[in-house]
């Protein structure tokens, strides 16, 4: 099962499975969409785009998701 993703504000990621993409739009502006995958040294990559948002990931998604997924075990 692919886990999806959408970005919030630019900011804020949803992670998410078993839902359309389009399905977020309550949550919020989204601003870009698509799936993660967790590579074996733990870098966070993200792939394809969102038909139902006609939507990609944005180059700084990678980023903003590692931090928000690997500062998680903090709070």
């Amino acid at each position: 099962m692919e886990i999806k993703y959408v970005m919030i504000d630019e900011i804020w990621p949803v992670l998410f499975v078993g839902q359309a993409h389009s399905d977020m739009k309550k949550l919020g502006n989204i601003t870009s969409a698509g799936f993660i995958r967790m590579l074996e040294n733990g870098t966070i990559y993200t792939y394809g785009h969102s038909q139902s948002l006609n939507m990609k990931p944005a180059d700084r998604d990678e980023g903003i998701l590692e931090v928000f997924l690997y500062n998680l075990k903090d709070l």
